[in-house]
């Protein structure tokens, strides 16, 4: 017998399967042009299983939500566990990563 999966809309793209991408270009940061490609969390199904966007949810947190606003950061260099990154001085969350 297969255990049936719990599905849930995916919070990248809201369960539409596609997001937009703007095209920026200039030093103005001027939106160039703007696509829609599938959604690359749920592979465009719009959804995701519940273990899933638990995960996704504990990765997003990860990464700073304060804005940076002293725009400092610290390198670190690759790890056989982790790409080189920046993380953020003022929350220490990840900032940047490659």
């Amino acid at each position: 017998m297969t255990a049936v999966r719990k599905m849930v809309a995916c919070p990248q793209c809201s369960g539409k399967g596609k997001v937009a991408v703007d095209v920026i270009e200039g030093k103005e940061l001027k939106v160039k042009d703007t696509w829609e490609i599938n959604c690359v969390t749920c592979h465009g199904a719009g959804q995701i299983t519940v273990a899933a966007e638990r995960q996704y949810r504990r990765e997003l947190a990860g990464w700073c939500q304060c804005g940076n606003p002293s725009q400092e950061a610290d390198y670190h260099p690759d790890t056989p566990r982790m790409k080189h990154h920046w993380t953020c001085r003022d929350c220490g969350k990840l900032y940047q990563v490659g």
